[in-house]
């Protein structure tokens, strides 16, 4: 493939059919790959600027002129063709500059006004015409801004133009309506030049008179010699400078200042090349306010639009095991075969492009912008696709990368080492209980009371429920700041051993629970009183054990689920620990991270590996092994799923295939094995 051939002047599509396909092509020309369209071109300046910044330019259209394809724009065959165009969005930019013979002040006596628009006689043959044009030109361009193309209207300030229906259409579709004057980019004449348009990057250039000219040109009659001479010294720098070129004696005034400054038409030039790239701004919302009151439509429910340049559709919301996970595997469906063999994709996901036509859809667009090195390469310069290509051969590898980012902004050191040892000071121990107990009390004047005092901290921290280490490092604190009270504090610890058996009971019915109802980790520690069901709440009608899962990890099969315990022994633990608790009040008060460790601190007593490195038990195992022991004890697939929360059944069967065979006790050693066996026989009574 030759990256540097021209464009191909054809264009070329393939039916999808599995079959005996075909290629059909058809000629549409070399221009329309990105192109700029102008109606009614007079002087050319906008479409002069828009060419030099780079952009292909159509000649545009217009009744005259010899650089420009001279048509009448109320055929219909003109019409088809802009339509057209505009419905294949081959044109990303359109402008149009209506004749404003009828619609502005100028002329005498006077057609229209802003209160009548179509004319005080629309079924005058004058009327009737500029009426034409200024709607067909209007219904191309509310197609080109549906089709999320940019287009801009040019007018005098006083024009009634955009006080037609059609046009107030337009503003309702997201286009705005701004004010240029022409002095500030060095005119001569005082002229006031109204857009109506949905280009972002026009709205920076608003201006109003800024020259600070005592007098100015006045539009009227023709030029002569002293009118010549007095254009050219008002003019800032000079004529040529402001408009390319030199007004011609006996010229109209009005047809020569029409036309755009160069600077002024340079500036916008420089925002569509901007908007080519990919770099378009949004619209201010002040102004499509402003352009509705302006024109008296309701700017207080300005209905939402897509702006041109912009992602239409918001970011997909991530899950943490999607439906489309089973893509990535091989599978025999029948399916996924047929749609292999159509060129189709199996689901609904949107990253095949090919997928739109074979659907009877259309393709998508294209989801990422040209990168400077394409668009400079089809502009025949191939130095940085060169410069790509050399980079190409450099292996990619992030870690790499990441510390040459790292290195560059100073976030690390160039030859980092073993940072030096910080002398942190002596731990101060006495921070908290002590020096704040005594300074209210003399009771660290007597071991008795100190050890009471301790006790009735301890009851304090676990009724408003604070975390246990508050009250060891309390402890310790005194003992640090009294020695001679160490040997007497027994009292104060027995309330630290109550506290570490209760916290042991809280946590071993949660791994219950856990394990009977099949759930995972982060469901079970955010676990409160109200979620659980017991027999007694219902009157007794019912004789299990209900666990409503508020946030569970498949809620995009049902957004409020729950388990269910049978075992009445296990039902009536459950009951002695959790039913005397509040509403809101969690199960178990420990985080997921000291539920883990906890777990860890258990099954490493027992001799159990708890790392999944090692192939070990983790705290993700209660699911997987309740759903074990209900189908080694039932051996019913189908209540299984449903208890356990299962989608789909054959993932189930697939998944306790391999579970039932592989039971963690074989592979454990003998003195694990008696470890084990005394827990378990110990387990009832316990």
């Amino acid at each position: 493939t030759d990256l540097r051939a021209e464009y191909d002047p054809s264009l070329y599509c393939m039916d999808a059919s599995p079959h005996g396909g075909a290629v059909c092509s058809a000629q549409i020309g070399k221009a329309f790959s990105l192109i700029v369209s102008k109606f009614f071109r007079g002087t050319g300046n906008w479409s002069i600027c828009h060419q030099n910044a780079g952009l292909v330019v159509h000649a545009g259209y217009d009744l005259k002129g010899p650089d420009c394809r001279q048509v009448d724009v109320l055929d219909g065959s003109i019409r088809r063709e802009l339509v057209a165009l505009a419905l294949r969005r081959v044109v990303r930019e359109w402008h149009a500059g209506v004749p404003c013979v009828s619609f502005g002040t100028l002329r005498r006596p006077r057609v229209r006004s802003r209160a009548e628009p179509a004319g005080f006689q629309p079924d005058d043959s004058f009327t009737r015409m500029h009426n034409s044009m200024a709607r067909r030109v209007a219904f191309v361009f509310c197609i080109a801004v549906q089709f999320g193309q940019f287009i801009s209207v040019e007018q005098p300030a006083g024009t009634s133009l955009y006080h037609l229906h059609c046009y107030r259409v337009l503003v309702t579709l997201g286009c705005v309506v701004s004010t240029f004057c022409f002095c500030s980019f060095g005119s001569p004449c005082l002229k006031r030049s109204r857009w109506l348009r949905n280009k972002p990057w026009l709205c920076r250039l608003e201006c109003s008179c800024a020259c600070g000219r005592d007098r100015r040109f006045e539009v009227r009659g023709t030029f002569t010699a002293e009118r010549l001479a007095e254009f050219a010294a008002l003019a800032k720098p000079s004529v040529e400078a402001v408009y390319g070129l030199c007004p011609k004696l006996g010229q109209s005034v009005a047809e020569f200042s029409g036309a755009y400054p160069l600077r002024l038409a340079a500036s916008m030039a420089s925002g569509s090349l901007a908007a080519s790239r990919g770099h378009t701004e949004r619209m201010p919302l002040s102004a499509r306010i402003r352009a509705a009151r302006w024109l008296g439509l309701d700017s207080t429910h300005l209905p939402p639009v897509h702006e041109p340049g912009l992602p239409t559709f918001p970011e997909r919301e991530w899950f943490e095991d999607p439906e489309w996970i089973s893509e990535i595997c091989l599978l025999d469906s029948r399916v996924t075969i047929g749609a292999a063999a159509k060129g189709r994709s199996s689901s609904y996901a949107s990253d095949n492009v090919a997928d739109g036509p074979s659907r009877g859809s259309a393709v998508p667009s294209p989801s990422r912008s040209k990168p400077r090195w394409l668009e400079k390469l089809l502009l025949g310069d191939p130095g940085d696709f060169d410069k790509v290509v050399l980079a190409a051969r450099i292996k990619k590898i992030p870690a790499r990368w990441l510390r040459f980012l790292l290195l560059l902004g100073g976030d690390i050191e160039r030859n980092p080492g073993p940072a030096p040892p910080r002398r942190r000071g002596p731990l101060d121990l006495a921070a908290g209980f002590a020096p704040s107990t005594a300074k209210k009390m003399a009771v660290f004047e007597s071991s008795v009371t100190t050890a009471t005092a301790l006790r009735a901290f301890g009851l304090h921290l676990y009724e408003n429920g604070f975390p246990r280490y508050l009250y060891v490092y309390a402890i310790t604190a005194v003992q640090d700041k009294y020695p001679a009270h160490r040997n007497f504090l027994t009292e104060a610890w027995q309330v630290d051993k109550k506290w570490q058996r209760t916290d042991w009971k809280l946590w071993a019915g949660l791994v219950m629970i856990g394990f009977l109802a099949m759930l995972h980790p982060a469901e079970l520690v955010a676990l409160t009183r109200k979620d659980l069901v017991f027999p007694a709440d219902t009157l007794g009608h019912t004789t299990s054990l209900f666990v409503h899962l508020r946030n569970p990890k498949t809620s995009r099969f049902a957004r409020r689920q729950h388990g269910r315990i049978d075992d009445p022994c296990a039902i009536r633990f459950l009951e002695s620990l959790y039913a005397g608790l509040g509403l809101e009040q969690k199960l178990c008060p420990a985080s997921l991270h000291s539920f883990r460790r906890q777990w860890d601190a258990v099954l490493s007593r027992l001799g159990i590996p708890c790392r999944a490195a090692q192939q070990g038990a983790t705290s993700g195992v209660l699911r997987g092994s309740g759903a074990t022991r209900f189908y080694i004890c039932t051996e019913n697939i189908p209540l299984l799923a449903w208890r356990g929360r299962w989608a789909r059944t054959k993932t189930l069967e697939y998944y306790l295939q391999e579970v039932a065979a592989q039971v963690l006790f074989l592979g454990l050693s003998e003195a694990t094995r008696s470890r084990i066996r005394v827990l378990d026989k110990a387990s009832d009574a316990l």
